[in-house]
């Protein structure tokens, strides 16, 4: 065989090998991602390659218009127990190929936007830029669950927040917070280091290095900074079997009422005998409103 034959012999082979493949990407639409083997296959329909009366979505996978399972194309993975695994929802848009260009072995490759009833698929949480730079990286799912990475210089962030609104935290400084839906949150201050806890209710607590101040919804306050340790109350009650007030307190402290009665009816000897009350006769101390005795402070 002289070299002109032998190239059109392998022309002829290139031809026939070349028919019925089918090579490139093809928009694609997700009729079924309930994958038996759960293995992150689809089935698609191609309607360019697959027409259908109306361009109709088909609502059977098992209709003939609809492609066999196509296996992922992912950018991780390839070993046993790891890898991505994220499945486009029903009615997604992807892109497909056919492996070596065979209709028979479909891989799904990504997707495409397409702006379904004219609301664009790229989450909102992406779109705000610097410049129109792409600095915001966004993950999110269909129920609204978000995994967000903000790199814009000086608002460098993470952030994972729950469709409901529970929300973590990881801002440019360094600082974590958590929060639930309700208001509820934990702030670690790195910058200043400080832990803070507020609750829904409006209670609070905040520690730094050498400070503690916990404060309720009402506005009472304990304070702990250094050595000094400060309450604020309507009312403070100290419940205890035993209370020393000072380091190394050995003196019992008066009890008012019983040192009053005691007080009010003493007298004193004299040479005509026990001393009567003095002339004009005093407030008894016993009584509620002697100012002499506090008001604020009781002991038991």
């Amino acid at each position: 065989m002289n070299a002109t034959a032998a190239a059109m012999s392998a022309g002829t082979e290139r031809v026939e090998r070349l028919e019925n493949q089918y090579y490139g990407k093809y928009r694609a639409i997700v009729v079924d991602n309930k994958d038996p083997d759960q293995l992150g296959r689809l089935r698609v329909w191609v309607p360019s390659l697959f027409p259908t009366e109306g361009d109709a979505v088909p609502d059977d996978p098992e209709s003939p218009s609809v492609c066999d399972w196509a296996w992922p194309c992912l950018p991780f993975g390839g070993s046993a127990d790891q890898g991505l695994f994220f499945v486009p929802e029903k009615g997604s848009k992807v892109w497909v190929e056919f492996e070596e260009g065979n209709l028979d072995s479909p891989i799904w490759v990504g997707v495409f936007w397409s702006a379904p009833g004219g609301a664009t698929e790229v989450p909102a949480e992406a779109k705000e830029m610097e410049d129109n730079e792409p600095k915001r990286r966004v993950l999110k799912t269909s129920s609204g669950h978000v995994l967000e990475f903000c790199d814009i210089e000086g608002k460098e962030s993470i952030t994972i927040r729950h469709k409901d609104g529970a929300t973590l935290t990881f801002d440019e400084k360094g600082s974590i917070t958590l929060g639930n839906k309700n208001g509820t949150f934990i702030y670690l201050n790195a910058e200043d280091g400080e832990f803070a806890f507020a609750d829904e209710g409006g209670n609070n607590v905040r520690l730094g290095e050498s400070n503690l101040t916990l404060t309720n919804k009402d506005g009472s306050v304990i304070d702990m900074a250094g050595t000094a340790v400060q309450v604020i109350a309507k009312n403070v009650m100290v419940r205890s079997d035993t209370i020393s007030l000072g380091e190394g307190a050995m003196e019992p402290a008066i009890l008012g009422r019983a040192f009053a009665s005691i007080f009010d009816a003493h007298t004193h000897p004299t040479a005509l005998g026990p001393s009567g009350p003095p002339i004009p006769v005093p407030m008894p101390l016993s009584a509620p409103t002697h100012p002499a005795m506090s008001k604020s402070v009781t002991l038991k």
